[in-house]
């Protein structure tokens, strides 16, 4: 992802042959570095962080094995410090809605949680459903997460602004893997399967 000014490129920094993320860094256009934020533990994650509007920085990890701590939800500064960090796990690229609110999915804990600006709960949800792709959230603040449990039970959920669910749509075929939804201009949600000869593309009302 990049700042909202245009002027800095944020990606993880692996430690060589592993898995393990050892830093985040802020790249300038120019290719030079601006600052890294260090991680402890052996963390890590599957997706990019989210940059907000004033250019504060929000991502998740998870642990590489168990009994290492240091994991959770981090909010940095557009300056690299740390604003906040919450408790849990998550890999997942989180949403904001217009208010700054932001959701993830708590894969420690099987919930849907959801925090203030500041860091502070405001709800969680339990949600023991499997997904790889990320949250996105529309203009009036509803939720969306495509998941899939394999082989069969796979589809995507509406929630609320308060992690009630609105409704579920139920996905064909054998899936394997879901994309990140998307939102069109008339608010129809978009979103693809992968399941061989039997992949598909949605489009819901």
């Amino acid at each position: 992802p990049i700042s909202p000014d245009g002027g800095t490129l944020y990606l993880f920094d692996k430690m060589k042959g592993t898995n393990i993320i050892s830093s985040l860094c802020a790249i300038g256009t120019d290719g030079q570095l601006k600052w890294s934020y260090f991680l402890g533990g052996k963390q890590r994650t599957y997706s990019s962080p989210l940059i907000d509007s004033d250019g504060n920085i929000y991502f998740g990890t998870i642990f590489l094995n168990s009994g290492i701590t240091g994991y959770g939800f981090y909010a940095l500064s557009p300056q690299g410090k740390l604003r906040w960090k919450f408790p849990g796990i998550s890999s997942l690229e989180p949403t904001m809605d217009s208010n700054g609110n932001l959701v993830f999915n708590n894969g420690g804990s099987g919930n849907l949680i959801s925090v203030d600006f500041m860091g502070d709960l405001r709800w969680q949800k339990e949600n023991r459903e499997y997904s790889q792709s990320s949250l996105i959230s529309d203009r009036d603040g509803s939720i969306y997460l495509a998941s899939y449990y394999w082989p069969s039970l796979c589809h995507i959920t509406a929630y609320d602004n308060n992690g009630n669910v609105r409704w579920k749509v139920p996905f064909d075929g054998n899936v394997t893997r879901v994309a990140c939804p998307a939102i069109g201009r008339d608010g129809t949600l978009y979103v693809g399967t992968f399941a061989g000869k039997d992949s598909k593309l949605y489009a819901i009302e």
